[in-house]
């Protein structure tokens, strides 16, 4: 595969996100992503001959991995998970206030729109928010939470940062996720010590 296969296959992808995620799957149509993404109607079809649909569930499986990744690198360049988790909390809400709250929640506009509307793309939601699950919870175990403890800690960061978008974009401010990482970080922190001080 050439670069300029892969260059036009990824710029289509990313058009495609940014405007799935600021204004939507379905007000979002194949014209509009082929005029911004300045790639002719031709190789639009040639890279997702299954049109709008399959490229969404190619672009979640592509954001996924790269939150996924970048979870995991912050987590592991730091000591401690719980800080890491709070900073990327924080770095979202910057994301946010940068881009006039219309990006910032990769997943978020996506999974809440066709949740009950496309199975397919619903699946891969739930496969993304897994994945992203995943690494949340691998970290905090390793941080010394018990695996019961980091899966649901897990699931309530994820719903608290989902939240925390809405909340964000809704009132145009970042003090909601301002608010959800210095309750996070003071909350999980407390929890871990009093865990260790059970064991000791």
């Amino acid at each position: 595969m050439s670069c300029e296969t892969v260059s036009k296959r990824d710029q289509i992808l990313r058009t495609a996100w940014r405007l799935f995620e600021s204004q939507g799957y379905h007000a979002t149509g194949i014209n509009q992503i082929i005029k911004e993404s300045g790639v002719p109607k031709g190789s639009f079809y040639h890279y997702f001959p299954e049109g709008k649909e399959g490229l969404a569930v190619e672009a979640i499986e592509a954001i996924s991995e790269g939150i996924s990744n970048k979870l995991d690198e912050v987590c592991t360049s730091q000591d401690d998970s719980v800080v890491a988790m709070a900073g990327m909390i924080r770095h979202i809400a910057q994301r946010l206030e940068e881009t006039g709250y219309r990006e910032g929640g990769p997943l978020t506009t996506v999974a809440l729109e066709t949740a009950t509307t496309n199975e397919r793309i619903n699946e891969a939601c739930q496969q993304a928010y897994g994945k992203l699950h995943g690494v949340l919870a691998g970290h905090l175990e390793e941080d010394g939470f018990t695996p019961d403890d980091a899966a649901e800690l897990s699931t309530t960061i994820l719903a608290g940062i989902e939240g925390g978008i809405l909340f964000s974009r809704t009132f145009h401010s970042t003090r909601p996720m301002e608010q959800l990482a210095r309750q996070l970080e003071e909350t999980l922190t407390r929890q871990r010590n009093q865990a260790r001080e059970q064991v000791t």
